[in-house]
């Protein structure tokens, strides 16, 4: 575009003398004030013309104004009408002023009478005033000197330059000297004698009243004489009521007469403040007041004055006559009528001016606009504006006023002009319509809710935000926005919450400018204690933040941090730091984590004041980190930043860390370097037991595991909190426990050479010791506190045996010292049985001290109730770590009938915490103890599964000597071999054993070996032998039958039943002489000795297979198969298991039996000869 399509014409808000109106209400107003003034013509009256601003009140007076000028042309009277702009004039004398311009107006509209108006406004003017002046230079006495000797002034140059010649020869001398010389200096004299008389004829002698004096003699002048004329008007004050209203009659008797009439307009009273609207109100009264119910001194002095006003502003003026009401209580009616009544005592008539209704106001509109920017066509952007206009800015009465219209237009279109089209047309429009809320509150351009939709539609400008802003400043849009959003982003990021941040974020320019803004004032933030506020409310917003610039932010953030210098710990002031991992990437995380501890650690000047306080605030710290971590699943790199920390060299602040540290999981090992330190004089650890005495366990237990205290300084520590004991009145439970806690806990970690140097023996001597435990304890038994106390005691005496008290042997003690000596004799023997609290807080510092195993050989040569309780807790609800397996192994019988049903858990524990390889180095079978392998049967601990192994291994690895023994002479093995082949799944494929096995088998059934293991079961010893070998084994026993013993059949039968049985038939093919063997050793001396069990075994072979055992025979075996048979027949009373025996061997069809005694082995068919 040209720049002439910006130039813009101003529009001029006139009064109409057409009614532009819808319903011409405006003529029908101006028909009834003509006609007003038509009737007052006679008489001084006056008209309110009242209505709103912009309601076309001056365009009344207008229209009126034409309506009576038509009727004059038809010979009617000539209405003058004279407008007076009050709100021009205030400040003015007001008087005075209206009669200036009244008579001004009237010299122009009445030449004919000009002569007579100069002569009023000559009084008006005020009084003449001549002054003459005539100014001339004198000269005093001196001057004229001066001024007579300037002619002679080249002669005394040629007389004084012959004179130099003279002198500058040797002989001569100095001019200095010479006449014209002398002659200078008396005048230089002369000139300063005149000065000296001068300063003394006015003051006194100062060196600078000299100066003046001296300058003024040089000025040669000693006075002007003055001759001038100067003529002065003098305007004296605002005349008064009574001068005024003369010089006014006589100016209207001038001008007026039956065919011309003044109309006086006094207009824009209501654009005065509200504050001066009082004082002017009485003058404008004063102009029609005076004589307004009486006759007029002249027919031709008659005042018609006409007052345009805005009720409601005026009104606004507390110091308007209301009436001489003020005082009295009024109604909301009674109110609204004493408002009329104020205006119909002041007006004749009041005339009501209506809101304006436009019927063509966009017609108006885009005339106006068109007019007020002729250069400019975009016509969809002067439509939008006008909507923007119509959108924002309706009336009231849902309508506009042309002085609306034109208004707007004259803003939008000079602002338009002004920027040059800078900013679209609908965006200077909207800034017009918002302008007053933009200036009172810039910050509103920043709030996304600012412009509803329809607006946005309307003024389709990306950048509106910022345009605004920058009209608004009048500077480029970029820097509009800076001015606009920093300080508010400054401010919102260190207020009490994140919301107005979160509001600001989503404000057109937050992206552009938030990092900078963090740049430029974290470091005023540091200073004035502002940044935690400021990382918080980042934190938080940055969690849902989705804008471009949250990587600047964060990193802004990250830089600002270096310039802390340290973080309090006091009242959790670390955490909005412990934000900062939130906020950053993983792979800044190691540095970041490791400066947030070293500017959390005290400095070394605060070393002096720590206290253990101390060191519980930087604990919580550093649990509160490792959380944070936790969360950013990062929490490796804490440990790696603890191993470059250092503690500060501070005894109590150590207690305190340490007394935190098995809570928090950061033991002091993990630290660079920790400080402790005693000293004889030194009193940290009794004041540190005194003031937090709940701490004092948990502080030994960590130093002790760090090493850091000498052996000497536990013997210390206990033997001073011995005497506290003995020798304090505890009124606390509480405290008294923890005492006792914390000498049981010294005691454990002192090295187990040095623990006698504690004085545990006087300390149980001590009478006020048991008065202290009976008065705080025999109601509660279950005490953690007084398990330590009965662990220290019975750890001192393991039998129970309690000694006197010192107080005993002198006869000195105390009825209450008796009675809880004896108390706690009761409890230290088991007689009063103690809680599961107190039980377990002994075993767990029987496993401490690494005494399991006293107690256990302790309980298993004299037991009482309180180590049997002991032992129980410390199998069943804790691990006894630190106690071999031998021990257990030794101790199982007892521990077996001690845990009951609670003995596989507690073995699994056991196995899974106390275990060690070096354990396994010891087991032999023979110490294994019956039921243990059962007991750990289908453990998931790899301790137990080893242990299974290792047992395993020693009789996989036995030899045939090794075998023979166990199976003949070792029962205890045997039954370990039995129970570890019922409880798993171990196979042996040793030769050795199948040999072994096989011996023992036939030893028994031939009645060699007839001492053989009730409890122990062969047929699963067998079944421990691989599958493969089974046929061979089967062969084997069939063709070494021989001798058989029928006592020693029946033990066989008992003892292998499931071996017997298979080896009759399984193993094929069977050979004849097998064959023959089975019938003539077994089936002959079953039948010969009635033995049931084995007889059952061949009736389930069946018939088929036993006629064809019976075939395979020799006849001496057949011979002596029908002498058993016959002896069997004889000896059997049950006849239907004989008729099934018989079947089987005569061919008879058989019975089908279930046998119970021989579960190895399925139903017997019935299959028939």
């Amino acid at each position: 575009m040209n720049r002439t399509d910006y130039q813009r014409e101003i529009l001029i808000d006139e009064p109409s003398d057409q009614d532009l109106f819808q319903g011409k209400g405006h003529e029908k107003t101006a028909l009834a004030l003509s006609q007003a003034i038509s009737e007052f013509q006679s008489q001084d009256r006056a008209i309110g013309l009242d209505g709103p601003w912009g309601s076309g009140k001056s365009s009344i007076v207008e229209i009126a104004e034409h309506v009576l000028a038509g009727k004059a042309e038809s010979g009617g009277t000539k209405f003058h009408f004279f407008t007076f702009d009050i709100w021009k004039s205030q400040g003015t004398a007001f008087r005075r002023t209206f009669l200036e311009h009244l008579l001004d107006w009237s010299k122009q509209n009445f030449p004919n009478k000009r002569t007579n108006l100069e002569e009023i406004e000559k009084q008006v003017k005020g009084k003449k005033r001549e002054l003459s002046t005539d100014n001339q230079t004198l000269l005093d006495w001196y001057g004229v000197l001066v001024l007579l000797t300037l002619p002679f002034l080249p002669i005394f140059y040629f007389w004084a330059r012959t004179e130099y010649e003279k002198y500058t020869k040797p002989e001569t001398g100095s001019f200095l000297y010479s006449w014209p010389m002398l002659f200078l200096y008396g005048f230089l004299f002369l000139t300063v004698v005149r000065a000296v008389f001068k300063q003394a004829a006015v003051s006194e002698w100062t060196p600078r009243g000299f100066w003046n004096a001296l300058s003024r003699t040089l000025l040669i002048a000693s006075k002007q004489y003055e001759n001038q004329t100067i003529t002065q008007h003098i305007r004296e004050t605002d005349p008064n009521d009574f001068e005024f209203q003369e010089t006014l009659h006589r100016i209207l008797e001038t001008v007026q007469n039956d065919k011309n009439k003044i109309v006086m307009v006094l207009d824009n009273i209501d654009r005065l403040p509200t504050e001066e609207i009082s004082q002017y109100w009485s003058a404008v009264r004063s102009i029609f007041s005076n004589n307004s119910h009486g006759k007029p001194k002249h027919k031709n002095s008659v005042i018609t004055a006409i007052v345009p006003y805005d009720r409601q502003h005026l009104l606004k003026s507390s110091d308007i006559d209301d009436g001489g009401h003020a005082d009295s209580p009024k109604t909301d009616a009674a109110i609204s009528l004493e408002k009329r009544e104020l205006f119909s005592k002041t007006f004749d008539e009041v005339l009501y001016v209506a809101p304006p209704v436009m019927s063509n106001s966009r017609d108006f509109f885009e005339t106006k606009i068109a007019q007020a920017l002729p250069h400019y066509k975009n016509g969809d952007e002067l439509f939008r504006t006008y909507l923007i206009f119509s959108a924002v800015l309706t009336g009231k009465n849902g309508h506009f006023t042309p002085r609306q219209i034109i208004s707007f237009i004259n803003d939008a279109a000079g602002m338009f002009s002004m920027h040059q089209g800078e900013f679209p047309l609908t965006t200077v429009a909207v800034y017009i319509c918002f302008r007053e809320k933009i200036e009172t509150n810039p910050a509103i351009l920043t709030e996304p809710s600012f412009l509803d939709r329809k607006l946005r539609k309307l003024a389709p400008d990306a950048d509106i935000e910022a345009n605004l802003a920058a009209i608004l400043y009048n500077v480029d849009a970029d820097l509009a926005l800076e001015l606009l959003l920093d300080s508010r982003i400054a401010a919102a990021s260190i207020s009490t919450t994140s919301a107005e941040l979160y509001e600001l974020s989503i404000s057109k320019g937050f992206d552009l400018r938030v990092d900078e803004v963090v740049q430029n004032t974290a470091s005023e933030w540091i200073s004035a204690g502002d940044f935690e506020q400021a990382i918080t409310n980042y934190a938080e917003l940055l969690s849902e933040y989705k804008g471009d610039s949250k990587e600047q932010i964060i990193n802004s953030m990250i830089e600002a941090f270096e310039e802390v210098t340290s973080i309090s710990l006091l009242n959790r002031s670390f955490e909005p730091y412990l934000l900062l991992l939130s906020m950053t990437n993983e792979r800044k995380h190691p540095d970041l984590v490791g400066k947030v501890i070293k500017k959390s650690l005290p400095s070394k000047d605060d070393v002096a004041s720590l206290d253990v306080s101390d060191g519980l605030a930087w604990s919580d710290f550093l649990s509160t980190l490792r959380s944070q971590l936790g969360l950013v699943k990062t929490d490796g790199q804490f440990g790696d930043a603890l191993k470059t920390i250092s503690l500060p060299k501070s005894t109590n602040f150590t207690l305190g860390v340490a007394s935190m540290a098995g809570e928090i999981d950061v033991p002091l090992v993990s630290y660079k370097h920790v400080f402790f330190g005693l000293s004889d004089e030194d009193n940290e650890i009794i004041n540190f037991v005194s003031s937090y005495s709940h701490l004092g366990v948990k502080s030994v237990s960590e130093l002790a595991r760090a090493k850091l205290a000498k052996p000497k300084d536990w013997i210390d520590v206990g033997n001073l909190i011995i005497d506290e004991i003995k020798n304090y009145e505890f009124e606390e439970s509480t405290k008294f426990g923890d005492y006792l806690d914390i000498l049981a806990a010294v005691w454990l970690n002192t090295d187990s050479k040095k623990r006698n140097e504690i004085s545990i023996s006087n300390f149980l001597k001590s009478a006020n010791l048991y008065e202290n435990l009976h008065a705080h304890f025999w109601a509660d038994v279950s005490h953690t506190s007084l398990g330590s106390a009965v662990f220290i005691a019975r750890q001192q005496h393991l039998d129970g045996q309690l000694p006197q008290t010192n107080e005993h042997a002198s006869g000195s003690i105390s009825e209450e010292a008796r009675e809880g000596f004896d108390w706690f004799k009761s409890v230290l023997v088991g007689d009063i049985i103690l809680g599961d609290e107190a039980n377990n807080r002994i075993a767990e510092n029987v496993i401490a001290a690494l005494q399991v195993t006293a107690w256990i050989n302790q309980a298993t040569s004299s037991s009482d109730a309180l180590i049997n309780n002991v032992i129980q807790k410390t199998f069943s609800e804790n691990v006894p770590k630190f106690t071999k397996l031998s021990t257990l192994l030794t101790s199982f019988e007892y521990l077996k009938g001690l845990l009951g049903a609670d003995l596989p858990q507690a073995l699994e524990k056991y196995a899974s915490n106390a275990i060690h390889k070096d354990d396994f180095i010891e087991i032999e079978v023979a110490a294994t103890p019956h039921g243990i392998l059962t007991a750990t049967q289908g453990s998931k601990s790899n301790g137990w599964k080893k242990f299974r192994r290792t047992l395993e291994d020693a009789f996989t690895s036995k030899d045939v000597e090794g075998w023979r023994k166990t199976f003949e002479e070792e029962p205890h093995e045997l039954a370990v071999f039995d129970e570890l082949l019922s409880s798993g799944t171990f196979k042996i494929s040793s030769p050795d054993y199948r040999k072994n096995y096989l011996t023992v088998f036939l030893r028994v059934l031939r009645g060699e070996l007839t001492s053989v293991e009730k409890d122990v079961d062969f047929d699963a010893m067998f079944l421990a032998i691989p599958e493969e070998f089974h046929s061979d084994l089967f062969r084997s026993i069939r063709e070494k039958l021989s001798d058989v013993d029928p006592a020693g059949m029946e033990r066989t039968a008992e003892a292998f039943p499931g071996l017997l049985k298979s080896s009759l038939s399984e193993g094929g093919p069977i050979r004849s002489v097998e064959k023959g063997n089975v019938v003539r050793h077994i089936l002959c001396t079953a039948l010969e000795t009635n033995n049931q069990k084995v007889l059952a075994m061949f009736i389930e072979l069946g018939r088929t297979k036993v006629a064809d055992y019976i075939k395979m025979s020799d006849d001496p075996t057949k011979d002596m198969l029908k002498g058993c048979m016959e002896i069997f027949s004889k000896a059997e009373r049950d006849r239907s298991f004989f008729e099934a025996v018989n079947n089987v061997v005569n061919g008879k069809r058989k019975l089908g039996y279930w046998l119970p005694f021989t579960p190895f082995f399925v139903r017997a068919n019935s299959s028939e000869d």
